[in-house]
């Protein structure tokens, strides 16, 4: 319990300064509802032309893990709205992630549902739980 619970601290830090990073590269707007709308973000090119390209991606094949993970620090709470308010939607939050990496996800309950049902669906976790130890060791 003790080593699940340091792993999901470990994933939590991750997962915020990625957040952070989020917040730094993108525009958002509030819309009338409590849900945040987002404009992907821009680069500008050496023409002075503003490219939808993103700098980084989900490299191939991974957005399984991608959309596990998501779900998996929405459920452990550690998004919240420009209020300060616990994000309320995972898929709206899926679609706002995504964009960053430029990445559509027109059907989120099928990819996640996809990337959860193999036997090995928690091999990505447990990856992830080797790291943090391994970090954990190598700076104490």
């Amino acid at each position: 319990m003790e080593a699940a619970t340091n792993f999901n601290l470990k994933v939590a830090e991750q997962l915020e300064q990625l957040a952070q990073v989020f917040r730094q590269q993108s525009l958002s707007t509030v819309q009338a509802t409590d849900e945040v709308a987002v404009e992907p973000p821009q680069r500008n090119t050496s023409d002075g032309q503003a490219s939808t390209s993103p700098p980084y991606r989900v490299a191939p094949n991974r957005q399984g893990d991608f959309v596990k993970l998501t779900k998996a620090a929405f459920d452990d709470g550690l998004f919240c709205k420009a209020d300060g308010t616990p994000a309320t939607n995972v898929e709206d939050l899926a679609r706002y992630i995504g964009r960053v990496f430029g990445i559509e996800f027109t059907n989120w309950r099928q990819t996640l549902r996809g990337a959860v049902l193999p036997d090995s669906s928690l091999d990505f976790f447990e990856r992830l739980m080797r790291w943090a130890r391994r970090y954990k060791d190598k700076i104490m």
